[in-house]
């Protein structure tokens, strides 16, 4: 195994470790989860989850990528600060749009949310405190401590969801769950936090307005740029109401977490350490090649076995872990196979333009990303009133597709990195 990516497993294999560890405990407690909640009741969640996700991208302003990848201690001070403020009165604001928002929300296909939204606002600022606090950590190199706050908030969730749910298995269970996993994660990271204020440093409103406007281009392109990144991850979950119901929203819900989630929680840790990684290597001038081209390798040569046989295993997995109810989440999780090991590699490396500034052209792929995810589920759902089956497996194919051309992109952004740097 080449060293720069021995090195790099090196630092992010506690993270690894941990996540392999919560996933395979999570897997062990999916037999509960999946016969003490119907999936019309993981529907409502997902649905809770997807929208929570998507304004806490926002909540922070992406400053908290800055963090980072400023290199100068007193500037990744001010930017926590910063991101704490912004997230702080998002939070605010949201608190303020529920009262208005839920009576009209009865009124559409999403009606099952009525009275629900209180829940979202909570699990937004749980969730952008927690992606503060792990990048400020990560920034000084404590993988320790986030790897803790990740098992902490694996374990913590899927054992409360078993918990909560012998005593009264609802969506307000799952919810409660969700929030105390993300509140208790954030210990493990105060720490970091802690010496910072024991540095004595402070930020005053002009400096916070310097640091704001030296990193603009985070929440002016890596913002979008994230938003829609994260929609596109639950785009399927928001637009199936309109065409089924929460049933098939539970099913997909069930199968992210049998498939996809462990997959991505893996990619995620990785994607730390190469954020890191990378930042350096682009500060110092080196090239990015001997880094990105081992994993490619890797996810070649141990992904494309592994999706065969899990193809072949799927439905043995489905029917020893799951439910009889969730029988379908088989066909669900085939159709996702091929897109996720794609997903794998890219999910990894796309943090390269917010490093090389390339944040505008970034935005305009992932915009091209999301029309033609809307377009074709439009055309599936709508026009064509395809059956719910033949909607995934078409919608995950074409994905799959895209992220291989989105792969190839990433990949002539390390080509010109490193020309580049031969040419100084």
């Amino acid at each position: 195994m080449p060293r720069p990516l021995r090195s790099i497993l090196a630092d992010s294999g506690l993270l690894l470790s941990v996540g392999v560890g919560v996933q395979l405990i999570a897997l062990l407690l999916l037999p509960w989860i999946s016969r003490l909640y119907a999936p019309d009741t993981l529907g409502d969640l997902a649905l809770i989850l997807s929208i929570a996700t998507l304004l806490s991208i926002a909540v922070g302003g992406r400053y908290e990528q800055a963090i980072v990848v400023c290199q100068e201690p007193l500037e990744r001070n001010h930017l926590l600060r910063l991101t704490l403020w912004i997230t702080a009165l998002a939070t605010l604001l949201l608190l303020a749009l529920v009262p208005a928002i839920d009576p009209w929300i009865g009124t559409t296909r999403y009606a099952s949310l009525q009275g629900k939204l209180w829940l979202i606002p909570p699990v937004v600022c749980a969730l952008g405190l927690c992606a503060t606090l792990s990048n400020y950590a990560l920034s000084l190199g404590h993988f320790k401590r986030i790897a803790t706050s990740k098992a902490v908030q694996g374990l913590g969730n899927n054992g409360l969801k078993v918990g909560f749910g012998l005593l009264a298995p609802s969506v307000w269970s799952l919810w409660c769950a969700q929030i105390a996993s993300t509140l208790l994660s954030l210990i493990p990271l105060l720490r970091p936090l802690k010496l910072r204020r024991q540095a004595k440093t402070s930020s005053s409103r002009l400096q916070l307005r310097l640091v704001a406007r030296k990193y603009r281009a985070f929440p002016l392109f890596s913002l979008p740029q994230a938003v829609i990144t994260t929609l596109l991850g639950s785009l399927l979950i928001l637009f199936i109401p309109l065409g089924y119901t929460t049933i098939e929203v539970g099913l997909v819900s069930m199968a992210t977490m049998l498939a996809r989630r462990p997959i991505q929680l893996i990619a995620d840790s990785v994607s730390q350490v190469y954020f890191n990684r990378l930042s350096v290597a682009h500060h110092a001038q080196a090239p990015w090649r001997p880094l990105v081209r081992p994993l490619l390798m890797v996810t070649l040569l141990v992904g494309l076995p592994t999706l065969l046989l899990l193809w072949w295993a799927m439905p043995y997995l489905v029917s020893w872990l799951l439910a009889p109810e969730y029988a379908a989440c088989t066909a669900i999780i085939r159709a996702m196979l091929v897109y996720l090991l794609v997903l794998f590699f890219t999910s990894i490396i796309n943090v390269i333009p917010d490093i090389i500034e390339r944040q505008r052209a970034h935005l305009r792929v992932q915009l091209l990303n999301l029309l033609l995810q809307v377009a074709l589920l439009v055309l599936l759902i709508y026009v064509l009133r395809t059956p719910f089956a033949e909607t995934v497996s078409t919608y995950y194919l074409v994905i799959a597709l895209y992220h291989v051309v989105y792969g190839g992109w990433l990949l002539y952004l390390v080509h010109r990195h490193d020309q580049r740097l031969q040419q100084v």
